[in-house]
Order: C-alpha cells, then sequence, then structure tokens
C-alpha cells in the first residue's frame, strides 16, 4: 500500500539521506586519495552509514 508522507516526514527522510550521501563521498575520496587504505576507518564507515539507512527504511516503512 502507497501512503504519502508528510512534508514534516519528508524532510526528515531527505536530511538523514544526504548525510549519508555525504559520509559515502567522504569514504570514496578518502579512497581516491589514499595510496593505503585504511581499512578500519572504510569498514567502520560504510557499516555505520547500512546501520543508517537501516534505520531510515523502516521509518520509511512505519509511515
Amino acid at each position: 500500500m502507497v501512503q504519502a508522507m508528510f512534508n514534516v516526514e519528508k524532510e526528515i527522510v531527505v536530511c538523514h539521506l544526504r548525510s549519508q550521501i555525504e559520509g559515502l563521498s567522504k569514504v570514496l575520496r578518502d579512497i581516491e586519495d589514499a595510496n593505503d587504505i585504511d581499512e578500519n576507518f572504510t569498514g567502520s564507515s560504510l557499516r555505520n552509514i547500512e546501520v543508517n539507512l537501516r534505520r531510515i527504511r523502516r521509518f520509511c516503512a512505519r509511515q
């Protein structure tokens, strides 16, 4: 079933998605700019982004 989101809910989703895009962009820049990839930083960052994207998905599923 498709349900409309309120503007406030849309803004929450948009804000959180943009935040994850910024995080992914930072990881990508670090990978592109570094001769040596910091696997701990990259893995940790990607895990955090994944967790946050799952939260956003659950939020959208409840709406």
